[in-house]
C-alpha cells in the first residue's frame, strides 16, 4: 500500500514538470501528449507500481 502512496506522490513532480517542458521541448509529439492531466499521470505511475509488486511478489516465491 505504501508504494501506491508513494507513486501519487511522485507522480505530483512529473505533472508539474511534464506540463511546463512538454511544450516548450516536445513539439514533435502530438498536441494531447503535451498537456497530460493529472489522473494520468497518476494512474500510470499506480500502474507501474502495481505491475513491480506483481514481478517482485512471484521471484519471491
Amino acid at each position: 500500500m505504501g508504494g501506491l502512496i508513494y507513486a501519487v506522490l511522485l507522480s505530483v513532480p512529473f505533472y508539474y514538470l511534464w506540463n511546463y517542458f512538454a511544450p516548450i521541448y516536445f513539439r514533435a509529439i502530438p498536441p494531447q501528449y503535451r498537456h497530460l492531466p493529472f489522473l494520468h499521470c497518476a494512474g500510470l505511475f499506480v500502474l507501474i507500481a502495481i505491475v513491480n509488486m506483481v514481478i517482485s511478489s512471484s521471484r519471491r516465491d
